[in-house]
């Protein structure tokens, strides 16, 4: 892992500062928080936090998470060693709100910030590292998968059509932009009360257009119960993979 820098090792990189949304509050988990529901060994929660924790771009992590969960989550990152977990905040209302509360308490010597969903834990420290190598060349790039699928436009659930699907990506995190301009992004969002429901949507607004870095189709979200089970196939089938490799 981690390839490019090494082979890049004498080239300074811009600082990055990572939000990590965490102030869902698991609607559709029967009653449970996903974000601390075992995965191979470890709460969902740390599993994506300890991607940023060992990627060497990431500088600090701030957590916006709800307020009865703050101080649990916190303790839980300490516990599993996340010692780039600056602060845990207060979210807001919104997912924009959240993540902007988050952003006013990173470090301000980051030139960049990555904001990723806490329950996208499958995220390797490999992936963030290249989507902010595209933000660092771009001023803002995202995560995101194709669409596989004949995509249909439907009316009156009648078919009217088929989407090209060439042109149609699922938006995932981490997405990372120019500190500034995700700034700026949220705040003009939220003082125009936008129903923003990705960075990227108000990044949009202000005229950028984020590049998309491919990460395949394991990024997934845990959204349902049955998730966990799909991503500790997936995770077991990564850490296989990469010790066949190795013997190799």
């Amino acid at each position: 892992m981690f390839n490019f820098l090494r082979r890049k090792n004498k080239k300074t990189f811009p600082a990055v500062s990572a939000v990590i949304a965490a102030a869902g509050n698991s609607s559709r988990m029967r009653g449970e928080n996903k974000l601390l529901m075992e995965l191979c060994g470890m709460p969902v929660l740390v599993q994506t936090l300890m991607a940023f924790e060992q990627c060497p771009l990431i500088t600090n992590i701030v957590l916006a998470a709800g307020e009865d969960s703050m101080i649990e989550y916190a303790d839980l990152a300490s516990v599993w060693g996340i010692s780039k977990l600056k602060k845990a905040v207060k979210g807001g209302s919104t997912r924009a709100e959240s993540v902007y509360k988050a952003i006013c308490e990173t470090d301000k010597e980051a030139e960049f910030i990555a904001v990723h969903d806490a329950a996208r834990p499958l995220i390797t420290a490999e992936d963030i590292e290249k989507v902010c190598l595209r933000a660092f060349e771009t001023s803002c790039a995202i995560a995101a998968s194709p669409m596989r699928d004949t995509v249909k436009r439907v009316s009156d659930e009648r078919v009217e059509g088929t989407v090209n699907r060439d042109e149609i990506y699922f938006a995932e995190t981490p997405q990372v932009a120019d500190r500034a301009l995700i700034f700026a992004a949220l705040k003009a969002a939220l003082d125009e009360n936008l129903p923003i429901t990705d960075e990227s949507m108000a990044l949009e607004r202000l005229g950028a257009k984020p590049a998309i870095v491919d990460l395949g189709h394991s990024n997934m979200k845990i959204t349902y119960p049955e998730d966990i089970y799909m991503a500790s196939v997936l995770m077991e089938a990564r850490a296989e993979y990469y010790e066949n490799r190795i013997r190799i």
